[in-house]
């Protein structure tokens, strides 16, 4: 199957499981257009994996009848529309629609650090050392920063939930797979992205109305890192 084919089959939700697929590309790209943010696996807002399943799905999804199905369509929604992600509601991956960009990079490049203070030392060096010489693999750290996996983990997952770091998961050559760390104005850098500046209110105000867009009609109180 071709690559045009197969990206086809996504799209209109078929194909790509034995399993019957409820939403498929379009249905989840509707909804990023909707909202602004979409979360990629949540039990009770709008999310990939509840819509492609047609239901919320209990637990982590890898292990649905429809996991594979959802891995192929995360894999085509992060190539187009679904391409600006990053731990955002409740700590969890969620996508930023385009419309939202300018307010998302106001926040996340606005006093960084202030929010490093609050992360200690190992954070503060780990940033700097990205910052100069990122984008950098997380197993090719200098040895001053090199720490134990269980403590390296901990930092960087510091640095996402406070929106500092963007990461990517990387498949190696021997079959692992390694973060890759960059700031967001690398990232932007490398997808040659640029946005028209927003004053830091505005862009709180305008990111703060899409969760509650998203989050209508849900109890729980949604933590944002802003």
């Amino acid at each position: 199957m071709s690559t045009v084919e197969r990206f086809r089959l996504i799209r209109s939700g078929s194909g790509l499981s034995k399993h019957a697929t409820h939403g498929g590309l379009a249905e989840v790209e509707h909804a990023l257009e909707r909202y602004g943010l979409l979360l990629q696996h949540d039990r009770e807002l709008p999310s990939v994996t509840s819509i492609v399943a047609g239901e919320p799905i209990a637990g982590s999804w890898w292990g649905h009848p429809l996991g594979h199905a959802i891995y192929d369509l995360l894999g085509a929604f992060e190539d187009t529309t679904g391409k600006l992600e990053g731990k955002i509601l409740d700590g969890k991956v969620t996508y930023v629609q385009a419309r939202l960009w300018p307010a998302f990079f106001a926040v996340v490049q606005h006093d960084p650090g202030a929010r490093l203070a609050r992360l200690g030392s190992a954070a503060g060096a780990l940033f700097a050392h990205v910052e100069q010489h990122g984008p950098v693999r997380a197993d090719a750290l200098p040895a001053g920063l090199s720490a134990p996996s269980r403590e390296l983990t901990k930092t960087v997952r510091a640095l996402e939930a406070r929106l500092l770091l963007h990461t990517d998961s990387i498949h190696t050559d021997s079959g692992a797979h390694v973060k890759l760390l960059q700031t967001w104005p690398q990232w932007c850098a490398e997808r040659s992205v640029r946005v028209p500046a927003v004053a830091i209110d505005d862009a709180r105000a305008e990111l703060d109305s899409a969760v509650a867009a998203l989050s209508a009609g849900v109890a729980r109180k949604i933590e944002v890192p802003w």
